[in-house]
């Protein structure tokens, strides 16, 4: 495949950002906001990741269903 680019991720990975189940949706919105993120590992009371929490899912909890480029008519 022409044009395929190669080396290490290590160039372009980030610190996983990671947030408390008991986390409410509108503090969850305003964190994503001044932290300039989009996506969350969220934890269990005991530290132990349980899911992964997206803006787009806020955003959709939030407005109702939102359809991009990558959802399926």
């Amino acid at each position: 495949m022409s044009g395929k680019k190669t080396g290490s991720i290590k160039k372009i990975i980030r610190p996983a950002y990671f947030i408390s189940s008991g986390k409410t949706i509108d503090s969850q919105l305003r964190s994503f906001q001044i932290k300039r993120v989009h996506q969350a590992v969220v934890l269990n009371p005991a530290g132990k990741p349980i899911g992964l929490i997206t803006l787009e899912d806020i955003l959709e909890e939030l407005v109702g269903s939102i359809k991009d480029e990558h959802d399926l008519d």
